[in-house]
């Protein structure tokens, strides 16, 4: 489970039932470990949208500045990077919460399509863990902000739906 940033109502902004990992073992050895699979199964995502902006959105940032905040910092030498050949979450949903402000829809739940990322930090000597866990949270933001407006908890359009967005699809593009 991963915690909500404070001022959101729920304790948890994503709980899953199963997470599995698969490393190369030799790779734990190098300054870049190779995970071949990080497969998220039966997800729940609380999606709290309020006048401020989402719980999500803010947690991107957070993952953000934390990652800006570590470039140059060399804690105790050389930081070891990561390299995810696959991102898969499966069978997540997202129950909304919305403020008045914001819309309707709270209490909704609403199933994602499966999402599939491959090669995050192959482009380049690898990413650190902040940036790969950017990149995925990224994606499941995306997709939360697009469920949202299809099935109507945020009108098309509106402000709401852009700020519950912000500017994930520029970082996708931009991704590892």
């Amino acid at each position: 489970s991963l915690g909500n940033p404070k001022g959101f109502q729920d304790p948890y902004s994503m709980r899953a039932r199963r997470i599995r990992v698969e490393i190369e073992p030799r790779s734990l050895l190098t300054d870049r470990i190779v995970v071949g699979l990080v497969e998220v199964v039966a997800q729940v995502v609380s999606y709290e949208l309020w006048p401020g902006g989402s719980n999500l959105a803010r947690l991107l940032k957070n993952v953000e500045e934390a990652s800006a905040a570590s470039v140059g910092v060399d804690p105790a030498g050389p930081s070891r990077k990561v390299v995810i050949d696959r991102l898969v979450i499966r069978g997540a949903r997202v129950r909304f919460a919305v403020g008045a402000a914001a819309g309707l829809g709270a209490g909704a739940v609403i199933s994602l399509p499966d999402i599939e990322l491959r090669d995050i930090g192959k482009g380049k000597a690898g990413a650190t863990s902040s940036e790969a866990f950017r990149v995925g949270l990224s994606a499941l933001v995306d997709a939360a902000a697009r469920a949202s407006v299809s099935v109507g908890i945020i009108p098309e359009g509106s402000n709401a739906a852009r700020k519950a967005a912000g500017s994930i699809l520029d970082r996708l593009r931009k991704r590892l």
